[in-house]
């Protein structure tokens, strides 16, 4: 009993830890793509266009 308990608290540490890592990696991909955007508005601007809306 005693082995299976722990068994089963490892796997819960296991199960916390990915989904730790889920998270961590959707928080870098997000703050890689602010910084893209941040970085092409700077280009544009420096092109003379302002804003990235298109307007019809």
């Amino acid at each position: 009993m005693q082995t299976r308990g722990g068994g089963e608290m490892a796997h819960a540490r296991v199960a916390k830890r990915g989904y730790g890592l889920e998270i961590a990696v959707v928080e870098t991909l997000k703050a890689a793509h602010d910084a893209l955007m941040t970085v092409a508005a700077e280009r544009l601007r420096m092109m003379g266009i302002s804003g990235l809306s298109v307007k019809n």
